[in-house]
C-alpha cells in the first residue's frame, strides 16, 4: 500500500512540474512603447489587385485597442469595406483583427508611421501615417 501511495505522489509531482514548465514557455507581453490612438491614412498593396487606400480610427487604453478600418469596395465589387477592429500593442508592435472581413494584421509603429501586413483572403503589405 505504501508503495502505491509513493508512486501516486511521484506521478502527481511530475504532472505539476510539467504543467508549471508549460506555463513558463509563453513569452511575457511587453508594455506598450507607442500609442496608436488617432486617425491613420494609408495604402494596402496586394499582387492580385494593386494598391487601394484605407483608413484606421483607433483608440488605445493601456495595451488594448479598439476602432474601425475602412477601405473602398474593390473594382470587381467583391470584398468588403472594413469594419470594427480589436487589437493590442506590445512594445512598438500593433496586432489586430477585423472579424467582419476575416483579416488579421500586424504592424510596427515608429512615431506617426506604421507598416506591416494584413492577412486574410489576400495578404496585403500596408503602410499608414497618423493624421494631425
Amino acid at each position: 500500500m505504501r508503495n502505491v501511495l509513493s508512486r501516486s505522489l511521484i506521478v502527481l509531482l511530475l504532472v505539476l512540474v510539467v504543467a508549471c514548465a508549460a506555463q513558463q514557455t509563453t513569452p511575457p507581453s511587453q508594455s506598450p512603447t507607442v500609442d496608436v490612438t488617432g486617425s491613420w491614412q494609408g495604402s494596402r498593396t496586394v499582387a492580385q489587385a494593386g494598391t487601394t487606400a484605407f483608413s484606421l480610427t483607433l483608440q488605445q487604453t493601456g495595451e488594448k485597442v479598439t476602432g474601425t478600418a475602412a477601405w473602398p469596395r474593390s473594382v470587381s465589387g467583391l470584398g468588403g469595406t472594413g469594419g470594427p477592429l480589436t487589437g493590442s500593442v506590445s512594445g512598438n508592435t500593433f496586432s489586430f483583427t477585423i472579424p467582419s472581413e476575416n483579416f488579421r494584421g500586424e504592424v510596427v509603429v515608429t512615431g506617426n508611421e506604421m507598416s506591416g501586413t494584413l492577412d486574410g483572403p489576400f495578404s496585403y503589405r500596408i503602410t499608414a501615417s497618423r493624421q494631425r
